[in-house]
Protein backbone atom coordinates (compact mmCIF):
# COMPACT_ATOMS: atom_id res chain seq x y z
CA UNK A 1 0.00 0.00 0.00
CA UNK A 2 2.64 2.58 0.31
CA UNK A 3 2.98 4.08 -3.26
CA UNK A 4 -0.41 4.28 -2.90
CA UNK A 5 -0.79 5.94 0.14
CA UNK A 6 2.39 8.36 -0.16
CA UNK A 7 0.78 9.67 -2.81
CA UNK A 8 -2.30 10.70 -1.25
CA UNK A 9 0.36 11.61 2.07
CA UNK A 10 1.71 14.08 -0.84
CA UNK A 11 -1.39 15.66 -1.54
CA UNK A 12 -2.77 15.83 2.39
CA UNK A 13 -5.80 13.92 1.16
CA UNK A 14 -5.91 11.22 3.93
CA UNK A 15 -7.25 11.96 7.14
CA UNK A 16 -6.71 8.86 8.94
CA UNK A 17 -6.32 4.88 7.64
CA UNK A 18 -6.73 1.41 8.90
CA UNK A 19 -4.98 -1.70 8.25
CA UNK A 20 -7.08 -4.60 8.02
CA UNK A 21 -5.54 -7.37 9.99
CA UNK A 22 -6.45 -9.16 12.41
CA UNK A 23 -9.33 -8.03 14.35
CA UNK A 24 -11.02 -7.02 11.26
CA UNK A 25 -13.29 -3.89 10.29
CA UNK A 26 -14.83 -4.54 13.89
CA UNK A 27 -11.29 -3.63 16.05
CA UNK A 28 -9.16 -1.63 13.55
CA UNK A 29 -11.36 0.81 12.35
CA UNK A 30 -12.32 2.11 15.70
CA UNK A 31 -8.39 2.81 16.78
CA UNK A 32 -7.81 5.58 14.15
CA UNK A 33 -11.42 7.24 14.82
CA UNK A 34 -11.71 9.91 17.51
CA UNK A 35 -13.70 8.45 20.60
CA UNK A 36 -17.07 9.96 19.46
CA UNK A 37 -16.86 8.64 15.92
CA UNK A 38 -17.95 5.33 14.35
CA UNK A 39 -18.48 4.31 10.61
CA UNK A 40 -20.75 2.61 8.65
CA UNK A 41 -19.78 0.24 6.10
CA UNK A 42 -21.40 -0.99 3.03
CA UNK A 43 -20.33 -4.17 1.22
CA UNK A 44 -19.47 -2.57 -2.37
CA UNK A 45 -16.67 -4.49 -2.87
CA UNK A 46 -16.59 -7.72 -4.21
CA UNK A 47 -15.72 -10.53 -1.28
CA UNK A 48 -13.25 -13.30 -2.80
CA UNK A 49 -14.87 -16.49 -2.57
CA UNK A 50 -12.52 -18.00 -0.10
CA UNK A 51 -14.06 -15.91 2.39
CA UNK A 52 -17.72 -17.15 1.73
CA UNK A 53 -16.44 -21.05 1.89
CA UNK A 54 -14.82 -20.37 4.99
CA UNK A 55 -17.24 -18.54 6.37
CA UNK A 56 -19.99 -21.62 5.48
CA UNK A 57 -18.01 -23.91 6.36
CA UNK A 58 -17.13 -22.67 9.64
CA UNK A 59 -20.44 -21.49 10.54
CA UNK A 60 -19.11 -18.17 10.96
CA UNK A 61 -21.55 -15.02 11.83
CA UNK A 62 -21.75 -11.84 9.65
CA UNK A 63 -20.78 -10.29 12.63
CA UNK A 64 -17.89 -12.22 13.32
CA UNK A 65 -16.12 -12.77 10.24
CA UNK A 66 -16.42 -8.95 9.93
CA UNK A 67 -14.67 -8.76 13.13
CA UNK A 68 -12.18 -11.77 12.33
CA UNK A 69 -11.38 -11.65 8.17
CA UNK A 70 -10.41 -8.85 5.91
CA UNK A 71 -13.17 -10.07 3.44
CA UNK A 72 -10.95 -8.78 0.81
CA UNK A 73 -9.82 -5.40 2.35
CA UNK A 74 -6.38 -4.82 2.92
CA UNK A 75 -6.58 -1.22 3.72
CA UNK A 76 -9.18 1.84 5.12
CA UNK A 77 -8.78 5.40 4.27
CA UNK A 78 -10.11 7.89 5.87
CA UNK A 79 -10.57 10.81 3.74
CA UNK A 80 -13.05 14.33 3.34
CA UNK A 81 -16.03 13.88 1.23
CA UNK A 82 -15.15 16.85 -0.48
CA UNK A 83 -11.81 14.85 -1.53
CA UNK A 84 -13.04 11.96 -3.26
CA UNK A 85 -12.68 12.94 -7.07
CA UNK A 86 -9.12 13.77 -6.27
CA UNK A 87 -8.40 10.50 -4.20
CA UNK A 88 -10.42 8.45 -7.12
CA UNK A 89 -8.38 10.11 -9.83
CA UNK A 90 -4.90 9.89 -8.24
CA UNK A 91 -5.68 5.92 -7.21
CA UNK A 92 -7.12 5.75 -11.26
CA UNK A 93 -3.82 7.06 -12.73
CA UNK A 94 -1.73 4.68 -10.62
CA UNK A 95 -4.18 1.73 -11.90
CA UNK A 96 -5.41 1.03 -8.32
CA UNK A 97 -8.99 -0.10 -7.55
CA UNK A 98 -10.46 1.77 -4.37
CA UNK A 99 -14.28 1.42 -2.83
CA UNK A 100 -16.26 4.13 -1.54
CA UNK A 101 -17.32 1.90 1.30
CA UNK A 102 -19.17 3.88 4.15
CA UNK A 103 -19.09 6.80 6.19
CA UNK A 104 -18.13 8.07 9.52
CA UNK A 105 -21.00 8.39 11.52
CA UNK A 106 -22.36 8.79 15.27
CA UNK A 107 -21.61 6.21 17.73
CA UNK A 108 -25.22 4.53 18.47
CA UNK A 109 -26.05 2.14 21.73
CA UNK A 110 -21.51 2.04 21.50
CA UNK A 111 -21.57 0.45 18.49
CA UNK A 112 -19.03 1.89 16.36
CA UNK A 113 -18.71 0.09 13.16
CA UNK A 114 -22.43 -0.91 11.48
CA UNK A 115 -21.39 -3.44 8.31
CA UNK A 116 -24.27 -3.74 6.28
Amino acid sequence: YLKPVMALMKHKLIKGMAHITGGGFIDNIPRVLPDDLGVRIEKVWPVPPIFDFLCEKGEVSELERYKVFNMGIGMVLIIDKNSLSNVETILAEMNETCYLMGQTTDIKNGVRVVVK
